[in-house]
Protein backbone atom coordinates (compact mmCIF):
# COMPACT_ATOMS: atom_id res chain seq x y z
CA UNK A 1 0.00 0.00 0.00
CA UNK A 2 1.58 3.62 -0.68
CA UNK A 3 1.69 6.67 1.32
CA UNK A 4 -1.25 8.08 -0.31
CA UNK A 5 -3.69 4.78 0.52
CA UNK A 6 -2.13 4.80 3.99
CA UNK A 7 -3.18 8.64 4.44
CA UNK A 8 -6.51 7.32 3.68
CA UNK A 9 -6.56 4.93 6.10
CA UNK A 10 -5.27 7.59 8.80
CA UNK A 11 -1.92 5.22 8.48
CA UNK A 12 -3.54 2.23 9.30
CA UNK A 13 -3.34 -0.50 7.18
CA UNK A 14 -5.60 -3.56 6.77
CA UNK A 15 -5.10 -6.23 7.50
CA UNK A 16 -2.02 -5.28 9.93
CA UNK A 17 -2.19 -5.45 14.00
CA UNK A 18 -2.15 -2.30 15.00
CA UNK A 19 0.42 -1.15 17.92
CA UNK A 20 -1.80 0.03 21.08
CA UNK A 21 1.14 -0.50 23.62
CA UNK A 22 1.49 3.47 23.59
CA UNK A 23 -2.05 3.75 24.69
CA UNK A 24 -1.59 0.91 27.49
CA UNK A 25 -1.73 3.39 30.28
CA UNK A 26 -5.02 5.26 29.01
CA UNK A 27 -8.19 4.64 31.17
CA UNK A 28 -10.68 2.66 28.48
CA UNK A 29 -13.76 3.96 30.23
CA UNK A 30 -15.36 7.28 29.66
CA UNK A 31 -16.44 9.56 32.40
CA UNK A 32 -19.26 8.31 34.23
CA UNK A 33 -19.88 11.41 36.31
CA UNK A 34 -19.47 15.43 35.80
CA UNK A 35 -18.67 17.81 38.56
CA UNK A 36 -20.78 21.07 38.06
CA UNK A 37 -19.22 23.69 40.57
CA UNK A 38 -20.75 26.84 41.68
CA UNK A 39 -20.39 28.92 44.67
CA UNK A 40 -23.05 27.77 46.72
CA UNK A 41 -25.30 30.19 49.42
CA UNK A 42 -23.32 28.68 52.28
CA UNK A 43 -19.72 29.12 50.77
CA UNK A 44 -20.88 32.89 49.69
CA UNK A 45 -22.13 33.90 53.33
CA UNK A 46 -18.38 32.76 54.72
CA UNK A 47 -16.69 34.59 51.78
CA UNK A 48 -19.08 38.07 52.54
CA UNK A 49 -18.40 37.70 56.32
CA UNK A 50 -14.60 37.53 55.32
CA UNK A 51 -14.82 40.69 52.89
CA UNK A 52 -16.99 42.63 54.92
CA UNK A 53 -15.08 42.27 58.30
CA UNK A 54 -12.09 43.02 56.14
CA UNK A 55 -13.09 46.30 55.03
CA UNK A 56 -14.15 46.63 58.63
CA UNK A 57 -10.75 46.41 60.13
CA UNK A 58 -9.65 48.74 57.09
CA UNK A 59 -11.87 51.21 58.07
CA UNK A 60 -11.21 51.14 61.69
CA UNK A 61 -7.68 51.22 61.10
CA UNK A 62 -8.46 54.58 59.33
CA UNK A 63 -10.87 55.70 62.31
CA UNK A 64 -7.50 54.96 64.73
CA UNK A 65 -5.60 57.42 63.28
CA UNK A 66 -7.75 60.17 64.72
CA UNK A 67 -9.73 58.67 67.62
CA UNK A 68 -9.09 55.14 69.43
CA UNK A 69 -11.36 52.09 68.46
CA UNK A 70 -12.45 49.96 71.37
CA UNK A 71 -10.41 46.81 71.44
CA UNK A 72 -13.56 44.12 71.57
CA UNK A 73 -13.95 45.98 67.93
CA UNK A 74 -10.53 45.25 66.60
CA UNK A 75 -10.82 41.45 68.16
CA UNK A 76 -14.52 40.80 66.66
CA UNK A 77 -13.59 41.75 63.03
CA UNK A 78 -10.34 39.91 63.03
CA UNK A 79 -11.86 36.85 64.49
CA UNK A 80 -14.82 36.84 62.01
CA UNK A 81 -12.14 37.43 59.23
CA UNK A 82 -10.30 34.57 60.26
CA UNK A 83 -12.85 32.24 61.27
CA UNK A 84 -15.16 33.28 57.42
CA UNK A 85 -11.77 32.55 55.84
CA UNK A 86 -11.01 29.63 57.05
CA UNK A 87 -14.40 28.20 56.65
CA UNK A 88 -14.69 29.17 53.07
CA UNK A 89 -11.58 27.40 52.69
CA UNK A 90 -12.50 23.85 54.41
CA UNK A 91 -15.95 24.04 52.53
CA UNK A 92 -16.66 22.30 49.61
CA UNK A 93 -20.31 22.24 47.84
CA UNK A 94 -20.82 21.19 44.23
CA UNK A 95 -23.63 19.31 42.03
CA UNK A 96 -21.91 15.96 40.72
CA UNK A 97 -24.18 14.28 37.42
CA UNK A 98 -24.18 10.65 37.81
CA UNK A 99 -24.77 9.47 34.04
CA UNK A 100 -24.31 5.53 35.34
CA UNK A 101 -27.11 5.77 38.13
CA UNK A 102 -29.02 8.63 35.88
CA UNK A 103 -29.06 11.08 39.24
CA UNK A 104 -28.44 14.41 40.18
CA UNK A 105 -26.51 14.50 43.33
CA UNK A 106 -25.28 17.27 45.34
CA UNK A 107 -22.25 16.74 47.05
CA UNK A 108 -21.66 18.60 50.84
CA UNK A 109 -18.20 18.72 52.50
CA UNK A 110 -17.55 20.92 55.26
CA UNK A 111 -14.35 20.33 57.38
CA UNK A 112 -13.80 16.76 57.65
CA UNK A 113 -17.38 15.72 57.12
CA UNK A 114 -18.57 15.30 53.22
CA UNK A 115 -21.56 13.75 51.92
CA UNK A 116 -23.62 13.12 48.74
CA UNK A 117 -27.02 13.23 48.76
CA UNK A 118 -29.81 12.59 45.59
CA UNK A 119 -31.34 15.91 44.51
CA UNK A 120 -33.20 14.40 41.43
CA UNK A 121 -33.30 11.53 39.26
CA UNK A 122 -33.15 12.32 35.47
CA UNK A 123 -36.74 11.17 34.99
CA UNK A 124 -37.42 14.62 37.31
CA UNK A 125 -35.90 16.87 35.42
CA UNK A 126 -37.72 18.30 32.02
CA UNK A 127 -35.52 21.17 31.12
CA UNK A 128 -32.29 22.74 31.07
CA UNK A 129 -31.85 26.63 30.22
CA UNK A 130 -30.65 29.38 31.25
CA UNK A 131 -31.75 32.63 33.42
CA UNK A 132 -30.30 36.48 33.22
CA UNK A 133 -30.63 39.03 36.13
CA UNK A 134 -30.35 42.57 35.69
CA UNK A 135 -27.74 44.81 37.73
CA UNK A 136 -26.73 48.08 38.21
CA UNK A 137 -24.28 50.33 39.76
CA UNK A 138 -23.56 54.09 40.59
CA UNK A 139 -22.50 54.54 36.91
CA UNK A 140 -23.50 51.50 35.17
CA UNK A 141 -25.71 48.53 34.65
CA UNK A 142 -25.43 45.18 33.33
CA UNK A 143 -27.10 41.88 32.56
CA UNK A 144 -25.90 38.41 33.87
CA UNK A 145 -26.38 34.82 32.75
CA UNK A 146 -26.69 31.29 34.94
CA UNK A 147 -27.51 28.01 33.79
CA UNK A 148 -30.59 26.19 35.03
CA UNK A 149 -32.09 23.03 35.24
CA UNK A 150 -35.89 22.40 36.08
CA UNK A 151 -38.03 19.60 37.71
CA UNK A 152 -41.33 18.64 36.98
CA UNK A 153 -42.49 20.05 40.07
CA UNK A 154 -41.34 23.41 38.82
CA UNK A 155 -38.45 23.88 41.27
CA UNK A 156 -35.25 25.58 39.83
CA UNK A 157 -32.11 24.82 40.26
CA UNK A 158 -28.97 26.81 39.62
CA UNK A 159 -25.97 24.56 38.06
CA UNK A 160 -23.28 27.67 38.03
CA UNK A 161 -22.26 31.13 38.87
CA UNK A 162 -24.02 34.50 37.43
CA UNK A 163 -21.45 35.58 34.93
CA UNK A 164 -21.81 39.10 33.26
CA UNK A 165 -23.07 39.57 29.57
CA UNK A 166 -21.56 37.74 26.50
CA UNK A 167 -19.29 35.28 28.16
CA UNK A 168 -21.74 34.18 31.06
CA UNK A 169 -24.35 33.91 28.26
CA UNK A 170 -22.11 31.73 26.06
CA UNK A 171 -21.26 29.96 29.27
CA UNK A 172 -24.34 29.15 30.59
CA UNK A 173 -25.82 28.07 27.25
CA UNK A 174 -22.85 26.01 26.73
CA UNK A 175 -23.34 24.24 29.76
CA UNK A 176 -27.19 24.11 29.97
CA UNK A 177 -26.82 22.26 26.63
CA UNK A 178 -24.09 19.91 28.11
CA UNK A 179 -26.46 19.09 30.78
CA UNK A 180 -29.64 18.52 28.96
CA UNK A 181 -27.31 15.97 26.47
CA UNK A 182 -26.38 13.76 29.77
CA UNK A 183 -29.25 14.02 31.48
CA UNK A 184 -31.96 13.38 28.39
CA UNK A 185 -33.82 16.91 29.53
CA UNK A 186 -35.50 18.93 26.97
CA UNK A 187 -32.76 22.05 26.03
CA UNK A 188 -34.17 25.76 25.95
CA UNK A 189 -31.78 28.00 24.83
CA UNK A 190 -31.37 31.13 26.74
CA UNK A 191 -32.31 34.68 25.48
CA UNK A 192 -30.43 37.66 26.42
CA UNK A 193 -32.47 39.36 28.90
CA UNK A 194 -34.87 36.79 29.39
CA UNK A 195 -35.56 35.28 32.90
CA UNK A 196 -37.14 32.04 33.41
CA UNK A 197 -41.39 31.66 33.72
CA UNK A 198 -42.81 28.25 35.53
CA UNK A 199 -45.79 27.92 33.67
CA UNK A 200 -48.21 25.74 35.84
CA UNK A 201 -50.84 23.33 33.93
CA UNK A 202 -54.32 22.46 35.06
CA UNK A 203 -53.58 18.89 34.80
CA UNK A 204 -50.42 19.44 37.47
CA UNK A 205 -47.60 19.61 34.82
CA UNK A 206 -45.45 22.02 34.18
CA UNK A 207 -44.03 23.97 31.12
CA UNK A 208 -41.25 26.18 31.27
CA UNK A 209 -40.91 29.23 29.21
CA UNK A 210 -38.55 32.52 28.68
CA UNK A 211 -39.87 35.91 29.42
CA UNK A 212 -38.27 39.18 28.49
CA UNK A 213 -36.84 41.15 31.59
CA UNK A 214 -38.35 44.54 32.56
CA UNK A 215 -36.45 45.47 34.81
CA UNK A 216 -34.48 48.42 33.04
CA UNK A 217 -38.09 49.55 32.51
CA UNK A 218 -39.16 50.00 36.04
CA UNK A 219 -36.20 51.67 36.62
CA UNK A 220 -36.67 54.27 34.09
CA UNK A 221 -40.15 54.67 35.23
CA UNK A 222 -38.78 55.06 38.95
CA UNK A 223 -36.11 57.68 38.00
CA UNK A 224 -38.92 59.52 35.70
CA UNK A 225 -41.28 59.30 38.78
CA UNK A 226 -38.37 60.89 40.85
CA UNK A 227 -38.09 63.70 38.62
CA UNK A 228 -41.31 64.71 38.15
CA UNK A 229 -41.92 64.65 42.02
CA UNK A 230 -38.47 66.78 42.40
CA UNK A 231 -39.97 69.23 39.38
CA UNK A 232 -43.07 69.37 41.56
CA UNK A 233 -41.85 69.91 45.00
CA UNK A 234 -39.54 73.01 43.66
CA UNK A 235 -42.89 74.43 41.90
CA UNK A 236 -45.06 74.11 44.68
CA UNK A 237 -42.50 75.13 47.19
CA UNK A 238 -42.62 78.59 45.97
Amino acid sequence: MDDHQQEKFGGFVPGQEEDHSEFDDLPVSLPKKMKVDLDTPLESFFIGCAVLSGFGLFFAGIASLNNSVPRVVWQGLTGLFVVGGICYKYTDNYYIVDMERKKLLYHFSFFSYSSDGVIALFSDLIAATVNAEHHSSKHSSWWEYAPFMILKNGKKLQMGDYKKETDGFDGANSLAKKLSEVSGAEFIRGKREHHIEIIRNQNGTVRVVLEESRISLWIVGIIFLAIIIGVLAVVFGH
